[in-house]
C-alpha cells in the first residue's frame, strides 16, 4: 500500500506477488493517487509478452496494481503487447521515453492513454481507451500497421511533429468526441472514420460542443478513399476531396431517422465514387448550392433535397453534378 506517489526506479523485473494498492490523498491538499514506474538503466520497458531478458524493465500485466494515474518512464525503447488495462488503475497511462514506443501483439485496452514527446510511435496492434482520451504525439516518425483500428472513448489526437503520419493501406478510426490531427494523415488505400457512440459527426465548421465526433480541418487527411460511418447524422461544413471512393453513412443503425446535412456552397470532389446514405425520413439536405464532382458512380441511397435560402440574400437551391474526369455522363 501507497498513498499519494509512489515512485518504483527498477533495473530488472518488476513483479508484484500480491496486490500493490497506491490511494488518492483527500487532503487539503488533495493528491492523486499515482504510481512511477522508472527504468533505471535506459535497457528500455517491456509491459506484457514475454521477458525478452535483454535487461529491460519487464512487467507481466497490470493485474495487480490498484492506483488512480499510472506512469513508465524510460530513456530507452518501449514495448507494449496486448495489455488490458485493470479496472482497478481508473486514470491514465502515461508513457514517457525520448525514444520509440510499439504497440505490438493483437490489440491492448486503457482507461485513457497518454504518449508525447517520443522519438517515434509505431501502432502495430488495435489500440483502444474505454473511458478518456487517446493521445499519441511523435517528435520524428509515426506509423501504423496495415488493417490497424485505434479506439478512443474520448478524443483521439495524433500528431508528429516533424513528418507524417503514416498508414498502411487500411486504417480505422473510431472517436467518441474531437479527432485532432496535428500533421498529415496519409493512408494508402482506405481511411475509415466511425462515430463511437452515436453522438454524430460534424466535419468543419464550428464545434458544436454536444458529443459529436468532431474535426475541424480535412486538409491534414490524405487517402485516396474516405469512409465516415455514424448512427446519428452526419453534418459537412467544409469540402471533402479524395482522389479514390467517398463515402458518408449516418444513420447506420436505422434507429432514429437521422440525416446527411451540407451547408451552403459545399464541394465533394471525388475522383471514384461516391456514396451517401442517410434515412429515408431524415434524407440527404443541403442548401443553396451543393455541388458534386464525381470521377465514378455517384449513388444516392435515401432522398436528396437541395433548398432554396430566403436570405437575405436569398439563394436558389441548386445541385450541381459535374464529371470528373471527362468520360461522360450515363
Amino acid at each position: 500500500n501507497g498513498s499519494g506517489t509512489l515512485t518504483f526506479i527498477v533495473g530488472g523485473a518488476l513483479t508484484l506477488s500480491d496486490p500493490l494498492t497506491v490511494s488518492d490523498i483527500t487532503g487539503p491538499p488533495a493528491v492523486t493517487g499515482t504510481l512511477v514506474i522508472t527504468d533505471k538503466d535506459g535497457d528500455g520497458i517491456q509491459l506484457g509478452g514475454t521477458d525478452p531478458g535483454n535487461g529491460e524493465l519487464y512487467l507481466a500485466n497490470l493485474s495487480n496494481i490498484t492506483t488512480t494515474d499510472l506512469t513508465f518512464n524510460t530513456v530507452g525503447d518501449i514495448t507494449v503487447e496486448d495489455i488490458t488495462q485493470p479496472g482497478t488503475i481508473t486514470g491514465t497511462l502515461t508513457f514517457g521515453t525520448t525514444q520509440n514506443i510499439t504497440f505490438a501483439g493483437t490489440a491492448s485496452s486503457f482507461s485513457a492513454l497518454d504518449v508525447q514527446g517520443v522519438d517515434s510511435v509505431n501502432v502495430n496492434s488495435d489500440l483502444t481507451t474505454t473511458t478518456g482520451d487517446l493521445t499519441l504525439n511523435a517528435v520524428n516518425t509515426f506509423s501504423f500497421a496495415n488493417g490497424v483500428t485505434v479506439d478512443s472513448a474520448g478524443s483521439l489526437n495524433l500528431d508528429s511533429t516533424n513528418s507524417t503520419l503514416s498508414g498502411m493501406d487500411n486504417l480505422t478510426l473510431v472517436v467518441d468526441d474531437t479527432l485532432t490531427l496535428g500533421s498529415t494523415l496519409n493512408v494508402g488505400v482506405l481511411l475509415t472514420i466511425t462515430d463511437g457512440d452515436g453522438g454524430g459527426i460534424q466535419l468543419g465548421g464550428a464545434d458544436p460542443g454536444t458529443g459529436e465526433l468532431y474535426l475541424a480541418n480535412l486538409n491534414n487527411i490524405s487517402s485516396p478513399s474516405l469512409t465516415f460511418n455514424s448512427p446519428g447524422a452526419i453534418t459537412v461544413d467544409a469540402d471533402l476531396t479524395t482522389t479514390g471512393d467517398l463515402t458518408l453513412n449516418a444513420d447506420t443503425d436505422d434507429a432514429d431517422d437521422e440525416a446527411i446535412t451540407f451547408a451552403d456552397g459545399i464541394t465533394l470532389d471525388v475522383g471514384g465514387d461516391l456514396s451517401l446514405s442517410s434515412s429515408t425520413a431524415g434524407g440527404i439536405n443541403g442548401s443553396g448550392t451543393l455541388t458534386f464532382i464525381v470521377g465514378g458512380a455517384l449513388t444516392l441511397s435515401d432522398p436528396l433535397t437541395v433548398s432554396d435560402i430566403t436570405g437575405p440574400p436569398a439563394v436558389t437551391g441548386t445541385l450541381v453534378i459535374t464529371d470528373k474526369d471527362g468520360d461522360g455522363i450515363q
